[in-house]
């Protein structure tokens, strides 16, 4: 019994960069907690299914937390690292937003080609630096 608590604690303290590996970590525990959690609530012929009913929800609901955490995760760097630039290059200039128009252009026939109807942008006014 302490052998899947000792492997069961280090896979959910393995941190994982990517988000496969995020969701295939929260679903290997969340499988094993869900495995140990049916069998030790089976009892005799049932046990066994118990075990893998366990095992699937865990699985789903570990997955699920494993991906809340990446995305978590992965915003609360890129609010960091925004912070960071925002604090070491105070005096730096900035881009303005570019004037964009859009225009709808009917569809139409030219002699053997139809041209369906698309959104055609125009650059109005580019972006400028800004102090």
């Amino acid at each position: 019994m302490k052998p899947i608590w000792i492997i069961l604690v280090t896979i959910v303290l393995s941190g994982c960069s990517t988000l496969s590996g995020s969701i295939g970590t929260g679903a290997a525990a969340g499988g094993a907690a869900g495995a140990l959690i049916g069998n030790q609530s089976g009892s005799g012929s049932q046990r066994g299914k118990q075990t893998l009913q366990g095992a699937a929800i865990g699985a789903g609901i570990g997955a699920l937390i494993g991906y809340a955490a990446h995305v978590g995760k992965t915003e609360k760097q890129k609010n960091e690292a925004q912070i960071k630039i925002g604090n070491t290059e105070q005096n730096a200039p900035s881009l303005s937003s570019p004037k964009i128009r859009r225009i709808w252009v009917p569809a139409e026939i030219q002699g053997e080609k139809y041209i369906d109807g698309h959104y055609m942008y125009v650059i109005e006014k580019t972006s400028a630096w800004t102090q």
